[in-house]
């Protein structure tokens, strides 16, 4: 898993959420880890400001995960950047040290 801290550069990010497409649309290597590519991928999106991508992966990864505590994250995240209009990355990093 990437850490929350550390930005992408804009290749990068290209390139995860090619990943994240790839794992959506076809049964393959990335298939089983769609998930953690698209929490991944709205964290990044987030981090480089952009909200309206990470809103749709988030709406995107709701649809399809069904992990328990990433279905909570993500709606909780989904929440406080639409309504409060601020991003908890302390709810990010908890994620991630469940992992």
């Amino acid at each position: 898993m990437l850490n929350p801290e550390i930005r992408l550069s804009n290749q990068d990010l290209k390139e995860l959420d090619i990943c994240y497409q790839t794992a959506l649309d076809n049964n393959n290597n990335y298939t089983p880890y769609a998930d953690y590519i698209g929490w991944n991928l709205a964290i990044a999106f987030l981090q480089d400001g952009q909200r309206n991508k990470a809103i749709q992966t988030l709406n995107t990864l709701k649809s399809h995960t069904t992990e328990p505590d990433l279905i909570t994250n993500n709606k909780v995240l989904i929440r406080n950047i639409i309504v409060r209009d601020e991003i908890d990355m302390s709810l990010v990093k908890k994620y991630y040290q469940k992992k």
